[in-house]
């Protein structure tokens, strides 16, 4: 098992004498078990450059890389192979799933409403993929060491049930990773549906909508693994469909 970010690095060349790196690169490494938020569109370029220098399988939208190197930082610290692992809300091209894939593990799991098998660009992968409900699933209790669920949650999702379900499928000391679309002021998505009248109106969750997703956290038997920090600096994302802009922000998870 992977303990520390030297022990990964290790696996490549050292990250401080990568001329594709920068100091951003390794300022972003040294936040990166952090609960916190995307700072910049610099991070993005740096994370982009870290996943590929790292071996990790690179998201289709390079925004979410990340996302993806936060997890991945997670996960080889405190799962080994055989360990099951879901991506709730994610499909068989699972970024974090498919990475996880390259350094060895198999036990991996994705599921959504929609079947995401037809919209597969990853060939061969080996996701076991599922079209169920995240808030109500039909996995076994106590059965995942870790969950991932990358921006979903603002897309009309029950937290409380959520949570409430995240409890019961993954085991005591179990990880439960999230990011969520966040930004300091209210950002106005009225009869903004993205995926058509019939799904969730966007959501851009604020500082205290944060807050209140970790209290709910908490009552359903969940701690941040880390300290909070919901300063940001800048609106790195940005959604062309919707003519949007705003930021990441990263939750991490421990069941109690």
């Amino acid at each position: 098992m992977i303990k520390t970010i030297k022990e990964l690095l290790q696996r490549n060349v050292k990250v401080s004498k990568d001329p594709k790196l920068s100091v951003d690169s390794v300022n972003l490494l040294s936040g990166i078990f952090e609960c916190n938020t995307l700072k910049s569109k610099n991070e993005i370029i740096s994370a982009t450059r870290l996943t590929e220098f790292l071996g990790f399988h690179p998201h289709l939208d390079p925004q979410k890389n990340w996302d993806t190197l936060k997890c991945m930082f997670y996960l080889l610290r405190e799962c080994t192979p055989g360990m099951p692992i879901l991506d709730a809300g994610g499909s068989p091209d699972s970024s974090v799933l498919n990475s996880l894939s390259n350094f060895g593990y198999n036990e991996l799991f994705a599921c959504d409403i929609v079947d995401m098998t037809m919209y597969a660009k990853v060939k061969n992968s080996k996701v076991k993929f599922s079209v169920q409900n995240i808030e109500n699933t039909n996995y076994q209790d106590d059965f995942f060491r870790a969950v991932l669920s990358l921006s979903v949650i603002e897309h009309g999702i029950n937290i409380e049930k959520f949570f409430q379900e995240m409890n019961r499928i993954l085991k005591k000391n179990g990880l439960l990773l999230i990011t969520t679309d966040f930004w300091d002021d209210y950002i106005n998505c009225d009869g903004i549906y993205p995926y058509g009248p019939g799904q969730s109106q966007m959501k851009v969750f604020q500082k205290m909508e944060i807050e209140d997703i970790c209290n709910k956290a908490s009552v359903n038997g969940f701690t941040l693994c880390d300290k909070l920090d919901t300063k940001t600096m800048e609106k790195a994302v940005r959604w062309e469909a919707v003519n949007r802009e705003y930021t990441f922000i990263f939750l991490a998870f421990r069941k109690n």
